[in-house]
């Protein structure tokens, strides 16, 4: 579930930084009604190595913070005495 919400938080987040607007519903309709030549066009233009270094890492970093407070300790770098 809070992997869900984070997902779609980071669109939310996504969408804002593109183009400084919130998401509304004739937004939505509009990415609903694009084929793939429109989809890729703006791919292209808006797509950056930062959008996909954070597209990569928040998901890996939300990850490890769930799995480090689900477990209080990773087995990786577990030291015994």
């Amino acid at each position: 579930m809070l992997l869900l919400l984070t997902f779609f938080s980071g669109i939310k987040l996504i969408f804002y930084a593109a183009f400084e607007v919130k998401i509304t519903a004739s937004s939505l309709f509009v990415l609903f009604e694009t084929n793939k030549n429109e989809a890729l066009e703006f791919l292209s233009s808006y797509i950056n190595g930062t959008l996909i270094f954070i597209l990569l890492f928040v998901p890996v970093l939300v990850f490890c913070i769930i799995l480090f407070l689900k477990n209080k300790t990773v087995a990786l770098f577990k030291i015994e005495y």
